[in-house]
């Protein structure tokens, strides 16, 4: 099949399963573009489709296609009192029983034009799976029927809510007041798994929040796309076509974004949830709304399988003039808000997001505990990718062709291979404090008068909150480096040391300006200090400094020898100096190093990346095997 025929068919199906006949013209402008081929194409295939269910037959041309009902007739014993709009295949009216109890109710009926035998059948399943489920956030199944017409129609309780997202910046809620109302809504699609019905198209839309004894409580609502996964719902045959591509496209979940949606199970359900707590925790979709609806149907759909959303901090970081409006909603500063997200928030939401089904949360229920836990200041299941799977991907992805990427590129992407190692030891720094405080209190009571044994603890001490910093400067935390450097400064640790650590951490938090200037007046406190001088000389280029001044530097770096109590993180920091212009050197100063200082994870990361920097380096697809091979082994060591 041509690349034409696919893009017409993609945009066919999209049409006559997702949008009103009204609504084409302004679909296939989107989808099109200015490519007329591929236009008439598809209002051909619009047009037989017409042709072959009649969809457009209609005695007056005038007569509205999508409902003949009318505020004040009577669908069963029900009186329609308003239309309150259209929810997927249906339209959705307020209306109201007089007998035996007077009762007002929401009541859908399949719209006119939308009564083939897929679309009935997929209705029908809809009234089924909602007809299973009893659970208090999910809008009950009150009656069912058929108009006069013979159009299905279900009538369930009036939820007078507003979509999830807009009830928490109307009553601004706090992260934490929105992320207890989100378990709620984990809970309810849990049940819905657990009676085997997917939703498919979860949305902030899709979940109505009302007051009940002035408590928020939300309620999922239209089940249009369900699938049933262990059984029949209608006595009618329902099957996913191939081709057809249901959902919505900023909360579709990559295995939803193909021709082919046969492969869908309950984790794409925890991936929508996903972005609607990204949503609820920014403001923001993972993937830019305007990106998505103004790309043609196939790059739209390789955009939701492909292409990998910022951490929710770092999009809250991004904002620019919009974040102290998002901050207030949420009654934070921007400053704090990006705190109170980055960290196990960041891996929860990611971790619902995983463009792998595997890597995900493996149910709803398992995505509201981890919630639930990072609400209790419990240490969260939610995990970063491990070194391995990160290199691995990195590796791979330039392997071969792509080897000839660019020195910045490869600089940005090894820096972040870097900084992933410190996230897989998972150490908390409240742990590493108090096994030190206890190590430290036991060294003294034991080692009292023992000068020499007591200077040797102080020293381990020392040397683990410099590890420390440096993880947490990696990962860009600058609250937590600084906190741990200046505990590394009480302890004993030179100055220039600190102050490296701290310009580290706005290094990868992206002010790099106020990175050198810290890494610039540890330099002047210390002009000889190796370990400082390679990561001033490593954040810069030959354009921030004096090009001579800069060569000298780097001259002394690559002469100066190491020695005293900081040696190995001067030679650590060398090494990491010299990973792009020669990473040879790199990768013999580091293999030295874990001679003497077995499993330092360290020296381990980045020796795992600079190995595998010397395979892309080289082109050379058997180093780029034994690179892989060599993280696998890290990772192992790392845990």
């Amino acid at each position: 099949m041509s690349a034409i025929s696919e893009n017409a068919k993609a945009i066919f199906l999209v049409a006559v399963e997702q949008h009103a006949p009204e609504e084409w013209p302004n679909l296939l402008d989107q989808a099109c573009g200015e490519n007329d081929i591929l236009r008439q194409r598809v209002e051909g295939l619009l047009q037989a489709h017409a042709d072959r269910d009649s969809l457009f037959d209609s005695p007056d041309p005038t007569q509205d296609l999508e409902t003949s009902e009318m505020n004040g007739e009577t669908v069963g014993p029900y009186k329609l009192l308003q239309r309150l709009g259209e929810a997927g295949m249906g339209v959705v009216y307020l209306a109201e029983r007089q007998k035996p109890v007077r009762q007002r109710v929401a009541l859908k009926i399949i719209k006119q034009g939308m009564d083939s035998k897929k679309f009935i059948a997929r209705f029908e399943a809809e009234r089924q799976a909602l007809a299973m489920m009893d659970h208090p956030n999910i809008a009950k199944v009150l009656d069912a029927g058929c108009t006069e017409s013979g159009r299905p129609y279900f009538v369930m309780e009036l939820v007078k809510g507003i979509p999830i997202s807009g009830f928490c910046d109307e009553n601004r809620l706090t992260t934490r007041e929105r992320l207890k109302l989100f378990i709620q809504v984990c809970q309810a699609v849990q049940h819905a798994h657990q009676k085997g019905i997917i939703h498919r198209d979860l949305k902030p839309s899709n979940v109505l929040v009302t007051l009940y004894d002035q408590k928020p409580v939300p309620k999922v609502i239209d089940f249009g796309v369900a699938k049933a996964t262990n059984q029949q719902l209608t006595e009618k045959t329902l099957f996913t076509e191939v081709g057809s591509i249901l959902g919505t496209w900023e909360y579709m979940s990559p295995e939803q974004a193909v021709l082919n949606q046969l492969d869908v199970d309950t984790r794409t359900d925890v991936y929508s949830l996903g972005v609607m707590l990204y949503e609820l925790v920014t403001g923001e979709t993972p993937l830019d709304r305007q990106s998505l609806r103004g790309a043609q149907i196939m790059e739209t759909l390789r955009m939701i399988r492909e292409d990998e959303p910022p951490k929710p901090s770092t999009r809250l970081s991004s904002l620019g003039k919009r974040a102290t409006a998002t901050a207030a909603y949420r009654k934070a500063k921007p400053e704090s808000l990006v705190s109170e997200v980055r960290g196990d928030l960041d891996w929860i939401v990611m971790k619902a997001l995983e463009k792998e089904r595997a890597r995900r949360y493996d149910s709803a229920s398992r995505l509201g505990e981890d919630i639930q836990r990072f609400l209790d200041d419990e240490l969260v299941d939610a995990r970063p990718p491990s070194l391995g799977y990160r290199v691995q991907k990195f590796v791979r992805r330039y392997k071969g062709a792509v080897v000839a990427a660019s020195l910045v590129g490869l600089a940005l992407t090894a820096g972040l291979i870097v900084a992933t190692y410190g996230l897989v030891i998972a150490r908390t720094e409240r742990d590493s404090a108090l096994r030190a405080t206890a190590a430290l209190q036991e060294a003294k009571t034991e080692l009292e008068g023992n000068e020499a044994r007591l200077l040797a603890t102080l020293e381990e001490w020392r040397h683990e909150l410099i590890d420390r910093g440096i993880e947490t400067a990696l990962r860009g935390e600058l609250a937590d480096t600084r906190r741990i450097s200046e505990k590394a400064l009480a302890a004993g640790a030179p100055r220039p040391y600190v102050l490296l650590l701290q310009g580290l951490a706005h290094l990868f938090h992206g002010d790099s300006s106020r990175a050198h200037q810290l890494l610039n007046e540890a330099h002047e406190l210390d002009p000889n200090n190796l370990g400082v001088m390679s990561v001033y000389l490593m954040t810069m280029t030959g354009g921030d400094m004096d090009q001579d001044k800069w060569q000298q530097l780097m001259q002394k770096v690559n002469t100066l020898e190491v020695e005293g109590e900081y040696r190995d993180y001067d030679s650590l920091f060398k090494a990491w100096t010299f990973f792009y212009s020669d990473s040879e050197f790199s990768v013999d100063v580091l293999t030295l190093l874990l001679e003497k200082k077995k499993n330092w994870p360290n020296a381990i990361a980045i020796l795992s990346a600079a190995q595998s920097h010397r395979a892309i380096e080289s082109g050379d697809s058997d180093l780029s095997d034994q690179a892989l091979v060599n993280v696998n082994a890290a990772e192992a060591v790392i845990g």
